[in-house]
């Protein structure tokens, strides 16, 4: 700390800030904590000494702690990242997610993807700051490419239909006819006739979707009527 005397002031004065050492400065610098005596006296006659203004000076103040945080990633949906301090928390911090920027809210929204220095501060004492989290947006997800699939038609053996998902394949999606309704096989069975909106979803982001592949289930076949026909008989 540093305690620079005001007043008196002038040639005829020197101070102290323990009652013994005396300099003709006001300026007491590299101060460490603790409660100081401060007097002045005059040059001319050292026993003629001011009364006492006792002056504490703090300790040191501690930085926060290394902040903490939940991450939001971007979504299909929502093509940008959050970050969210969840300690320290209160009145006597600010955040910044750039060592520069610093604000009193947790909240950094709309982010794009990139690792972030997440640090927090004092509010009282800007030089005290936090050793930095290091946080990373992901990019935005891509939606999966537009499904290919086999078709079975209906028969008169096998009066329903099938689709088969030929791609995209893997544990990472999963597979609805409807836009609605999704599973992890590729294969839908038992179809009755109708136009299907086949799409595949990322398991890791429901809300990446792929365009639709249109699929017709045709009508099951009929069989032919009961022929009729003409006989000729054997004659002698």
């Amino acid at each position: 700390g540093k305690i620079s005397i005001t007043a008196p002031l002038g040639a005829g004065f020197e101070y102290s800030i323990d009652g013994t050492n005396y300099q003709d400065s006001g300026n007491f610098i590299n101060l460490t904590s603790g409660t100081y005596s401060v007097t002045a006296r005059n040059t001319s006659d050292p026993t003629c000494v001011s009364t006492v203004l006792s002056v504490t000076i703090n300790d040191v103040p501690n930085a926060p702690a290394t902040p903490t945080a939940d991450v939001v990633q971007p979504t299909c949906a929502v093509p940008s990242g959050k970050i969210s301090i969840t300690a320290p928390l209160g009145a006597g911090f600010e955040y910044s997610i750039d060592g520069t920027n610093y604000q009193a809210s947790v909240d950094f929204i709309n982010l794009t993807s990139g690792t972030y220095s997440v640090t927090a501060r004092n509010t009282s004492d800007p030089t005290c700051v936090s050793t930095a989290l290091s946080v990373t947006i992901n990019d935005v997800p891509n939606a999966p490419a537009t499904p290919t699939a086999d078709v079975v038609q209906p028969t008169c053996a096998v009066p329903s239909g099938k689709i088969s998902i030929t791609a995209p394949l893997g544990a990472g999606f999963e597979y609805s006819i409807d836009g609605t309704n999704y599973q992890a096989s590729v294969d839908f069975i038992n179809l009755t006739s109708g136009t299907y909106s086949v799409t595949a979803r990322n398991t890791s982001d429901p809300t990446c979707v792929s365009t639709v592949l249109s699929v017709t289930i045709n009508d099951v076949p009929n069989a032919p009527a009961t022929p009729t026909a003409d006989v000729v008989q054997p004659t002698c």
